[in-house]
């Protein structure tokens, strides 16, 4: 069973790849819809007809990184991150005492050129607020500036104080140190 990204307009659901990558996934495509405007504009049940199973269909509501609250009893509550934290996929998440909150890291550029690199994201401090939410943290003012594909982030305890490792895809690790008024870059400490 291979799954087929779509998304809806107008109560119809349409392929999210176009011609040339659905047909990777289903090369009877291309004898079905020899040209790309006889398949331009169709919906998925009138591309693939009875074939298509839709007992299987799952959707997606929302795509924001949060947190879920455990209410207890099966219950859970969930808070979406402030929206400058919705820029990129969040892969990386570590806790950080100073701000009573957490370190988030993200990005994504293994994608096909229609959909464009996932890297807006520049490293995030999310403080806890008294409401239960974050609030976001520039890495401007906080000196907490990652850009790449982060993939994770840990926290170290030295004598100093903590010491936050992030992991970067095909980069180096880079180490960051906590003072009073902000979190800044110590050194890198390996490099490929």
């Amino acid at each position: 069973m291979d799954p087929i990204l779509t998304y809806s307009l107008n109560q119809k659901d349409y392929t999210f790849l176009g011609k040339g990558d659905l047909e990777k996934q289903v090369p009877v495509l291309k004898k079905k819809y020899l040209y790309f405007h006889n398949f331009a504009g169709k919906p998925v049940t009138e591309i693939f007809g009875d074939s298509l199973n839709t007992s299987h269909f799952l959707s997606a509501n929302s795509f924001a990184s949060g947190v879920f609250y455990n209410l207890g009893n099966g219950r859970f509550s969930f808070k979406p991150f402030p929206a400058m934290a919705q820029s990129a996929p969040l892969f990386a998440f570590g806790l950080m005492d100073y701000y009573k909150g957490l370190l988030a890291g993200g990005n994504f550029y293994g994608v096909i050129p229609y959909e464009g690199r996932y890297d807006a994201d520049w490293g995030d401090i999310l403080a806890l607020n008294k409401r239960g939410g974050f609030d976001w943290l520039s890495p401007v003012k906080t000196g907490f500036c990652l850009r790449g594909e982060v993939r994770d982030i840990k926290t170290l305890k030295t004598s100093l104080g903590p010491l936050y490792v992030v992991a970067f895809n095909n980069q180096e690790i880079r180490f960051f140190r906590q003072d009073t008024k902000h979190v800044q870059s110590l050194r890198t400490a390996y490099s490929n």
